[in-house]
């Protein structure tokens, strides 16, 4: 499971299940294009943060 978590007000904005055929970093990038977050500040664990993601979110 791939979370996306709002530290200010604690409450969980989305997941992503991991199945075996999909793998975390795939999970990541599609639960961020899902949500429309502008402006927002996304911390990843270094193997979620591909080249292809950092182009995502720039």
């Amino acid at each position: 499971m791939v979370s996306a978590f709002d530290q200010n007000d604690l409450i969980v904005l989305g997941r992503v299940e991991v199945s075996k055929k999909f793998n975390e970093i795939a999970a990541a990038q599609a639960l961020i294009e899902s949500m429309v977050l502008p402006g927002r500040v996304f911390t990843l664990d270094t193997p979620h943060c591909p080249k292809k993601l950092w182009r995502l979110l720039c």
